[in-house]
């Protein structure tokens, strides 16, 4: 069942002495305080990621670091190929990249700058500072797109006053008669949650299930991600596959408690990295500063930021998981898939694209 647990937003915003983890960062050397000094001669620092972090992100950096740092929210549409735009054009204004894996692709090009060689500060290391005793990386060099934060995805959002949970055992349940027009799904013709689910679902289903659960006009499609959870508050569609973690969040911030989200065995779903993956262009305007924000994200007080602004679990063992939901936290489910690893994502996750686009045009 969720928890009633989810963080107001920035009710810590006024209390920033309580917000924060300490002081930061509790241990230097030589090496960090003379980047820390070239940092701040740099004057600034911006940073790109997802609308959700908000200014607030940015003001916490700023605050523990002394470096003005400006935010630009990343859609998925224009705002987000401007990354990619200037780092082909070679005319950078955009220092951090907040996103998920795809920023791998400018790695062969040697145009991501290795934030492994940046990290001076030693707990960032350490396997006692990281769940399962290791940061994790989109690349399997290791080299250049840490993935701190991980969350579980790839549930059956449902109704408890309509639907019960008993009902449903497998995802085969969800292809009898009486569940299919109950259904609305994240349409997996666009990109997004429910392409993701998808191309997931033919790993671990296969094509046949994918093909029928799609191939017929019952369940209700929508690209709008609201509306995936609305329908399901509301009753209208009670059983929803696709649904994101922000949008639960919404309804529940606002008193809606008959939403479960769960597993089955044969569906156990996967982790994502909530666009919390960190890519630093090669040629940043402002590289000093670049430096200080991956040591900065990556530590307690980075990590605990990223958690109060998005809810969203953090890998980092000293940061309370009290901060998130507890069905989106993956601690002791070693069954799930890593989505963001590159060879999922750049293999396997193509691979299932093509037998996706296939099942659709049927």
């Amino acid at each position: 069942m969720l928890r009633g647990i989810i963080v107001c937003a920035w009710a810590f915003a006024t209390l920033a002495s309580a917000a924060w983890a300490q002081d930061w960062p509790t241990e230097s050397n030589a090496d960090f305080d003379a980047l820390l000094e070239a940092a701040r001669a740099e004057g600034e620092i911006v940073i790109m990621g997802q609308p959700s972090l908000s200014e607030k992100f940015a003001a916490a950096f700023e605050a523990d670091t002394g470096i003005k740092a400006s935010f630009i929210p990343r859609g998925r549409g224009a705002e987000r190929q401007r990354f990619y735009r200037e780092v082909e054009a070679d005319r950078l204004t955009i220092d951090v990249f907040l996103s998920g894996p795809t920023p791998f692709s400018l790695v062969e090009k040697d145009q991501l700058a290795p934030v492994r060689d940046m990290l001076l500060l030693r707990d960032l290391l350490a396997p006692e500072a990281w769940r399962g005793s290791a940061l994790k990386w989109v690349d399997d060099a290791e080299r250049y797109l840490p993935m701190p934060s991980i969350y579980a995805a790839g549930g059956i959002l449902i109704n408890t006053d309509i639907i019960d949970p008993a009902s449903i055992t497998s995802w085969d349940d969800l292809l009898a008669e009486r569940m299919l027009d109950q259904v609305v799904m994240h349409n997996p013709a666009r990109p997004g949650a429910g392409e993701t689910l998808a191309m997931y679902l033919i790993d671990v289903k296969g094509e046949d299930f994918v093909r029928e659960l799609l191939g017929n006009d019952r369940i209700t499609l929508t690209s709008d991600y609201r509306q995936v959870v609305d329908l399901v508050a509301r009753g209208t569609n009670p059983i929803a596959l696709g649904a994101l973690l922000a949008n639960i969040q919404h309804y529940e911030d606002r008193g809606v408690d008959n939403l479960e989200i769960f597993w089955t065995n044969d569906v156990p779903g996967y982790v994502l990295g909530g666009g919390a993956v960190l890519a630093v262009p090669a040629g940043a305007p402002h590289p000093k500063a670049a430096a200080v924000f991956a040591n900065w994200f990556l530590s307690q007080n980075g990590q605990e930021a990223l958690a109060l602004t998005q809810a969203l679990p953090t890998d980092r063992e000293d940061v309370d998981a009290d901060l998130w939901p507890e069905y989106s936290d993956p601690r002791n489910r070693p069954e799930l898939l890593n989505l963001y690893s590159q060879s999922w994502f750049f293999g396997t996750r193509l691979e299932n694209r093509a037998l996706l686009e296939g099942i659709l045009a049927e």
